[in-house]
C-alpha cells in the first residue's frame, strides 16, 4: 500500500510531546495553501480557519492532537 506524500511527510516529521514544531509548519504550510486564516493561540497551538459560505469551518492543531468542527 502507498502512503500519500502528506502522510508520509506528518508521519516522518520530528514531533516529541512538547516540541512539535516540525508538524505545525507542515499543518500551517497545508492550511495555508486552502486559504485558511492561521492564529497561534497564547499556548502556541495553531489554528486554522477557512471561511464557508454559512459558517466557519476550523481546525485546531494543539501540540499533539488535530481537531476539526470548532
Amino acid at each position: 500500500m502507498t502512503i500519500p506524500p502528506l502522510l508520509e511527510e506528518l508521519l516522518l516529521a520530528h514531533g516529541v510531546s512538547g516540541s512539535e514544531d516540525a508538524v505545525q509548519a507542515i499543518v500551517r504550510r497545508e492550511a495555508e495553501a486552502l486559504g485558511a486564516e492561521i492564529t497561534t493561540d497564547v499556548l502556541g497551538s495553531t489554528i486554522a480557519r477557512v471561511r464557508g459560505l454559512d459558517r466557519v469551518d476550523s481546525s485546531h492543531c494543539s501540540r499533539t492532537r488535530i481537531r476539526s468542527g470548532w
